[in-house]
């Protein structure tokens, strides 16, 4: 079984394990975002969509939160926009942006401070990445990342606003993702979007 269906079905049997040990808050939500890597600069210029992620939670303790998450995100490839020079000296680029998609199934553990109709939080955790480059020109293929399945960790902080309805928060969420893939790779994801919690 492969990595990322490995850590998918552990994800799963963890929640389903604290779901069962007690009666406890439960939750679901989805965020969408732009996605920057930060692996050797950061520009605000350089968020581009897109990453869209559900995920599923328990509450451990009233501020200690397990979450499961399975998302998606586009990002550039390593090389993209570099240029390359041949033994021959003959040069290849700027290539393109050799974009790829990346999909996730993340766990991670969040600590949440609550002022009011406001929480904020920490998160940390560990995760399965799935990295499937999208199709270029032939004589740009060989500078693609490589398709792979990489395990990584990921780190955050995020803020929820409780709306009108009870138990309804508009949540807003940045997360690192170390994903130790071949290429190394060190994306930072901005996102936003609705939790429900029961």
């Amino acid at each position: 079984m492969v990595l990322f269906k490995r850590t998918f079905f552990l994800a799963v049997a963890a929640l389903l394990l604290a779901a069962g040990a007690r009666a406890q808050t439960w939750g679901v939500g989805v965020n969408i975002g732009a996605v920057a890597d930060i692996e050797h600069h950061f520009r605000l210029d350089e968020f581009k969509p897109k990453d869209v992620n559900g995920y599923i939670e328990f509450a451990l303790e009233p501020d200690v939160i397990l979450r499961a998450t399975y998302g998606e995100m586009r990002m550039k490839g390593e090389n993209a926009g570099q240029t390359f020079t041949n033994p021959d000296g003959s040069t290849v680029g700027p290539l393109p942006d050799l974009t790829q998609d990346v999909k996730y199934t993340m766990v991670d553990v969040s600590y949440e401070f609550s002022e009011g109709f406001f929480k904020s939080g920490f998160f940390v955790g560990i995760g399965g990445y799935k990295i499937e480059p999208r199709p270029v020109e032939p004589e740009f293929a060989n500078y693609r990342d490589n398709r792979e399945t990489a395990f990584g960790w990921h780190a955050g902080a995020d803020g929820q606003f409780q709306l009108f309805v009870k138990g309804l928060y508009v949540t807003l969420r940045l997360t690192v993702h170390g994903i130790l893939s071949t290429q190394g790779r060190y994306p930072l994801v901005a996102g936003g979007g609705l939790t429900y919690r029961f």
